[in-house]
C-alpha cells in the first residue's frame, strides 16, 4: 500500500486544479501562474520546502537555535 495518496481534481475553469491529500487543506495549480503556482513552480515550491523542513529538523536536533530561514531555488 502507498504511503501517500493525493487527489487532482480538474476545477472546470481553464486548466487549474486543485489538490489535496485526504482530509487536509487543499492547493490550487493554474497552468498559467495567475491565481496558483504553476505544475513546474508547485515542484519547485515542493523541493525548497523539503531542503527548509530538513536545515530546521536538523538544526533542532543539534540544538542550534534559528530565528529565520528562507530558500531561493533557481530553475529552468
Amino acid at each position: 500500500m502507498a504511503d501517500l495518496t493525493v487527489a487532482l481534481a480538474w476545477t472546470g475553469e481553464a486548466l487549474k486544479f486543485r489538490g489535496s491529500r485526504d482530509g487536509r487543506p487543499g492547493i490550487l495549480i493554474d497552468s498559467d501562474g495567475a491565481a496558483g503556482p504553476s505544475p513546474v513552480e508547485s515542484l519547485v515550491l515542493a523541493l525548497a520546502s523539503c531542503m527548509a523542513v530538513d536545515v530546521l529538523d536538523i538544526s533542532q536536533k543539534m540544538r542550534v537555535p534559528i530565528t529565520g530561514l528562507s530558500v531561493a531555488v533557481e530553475a529552468d
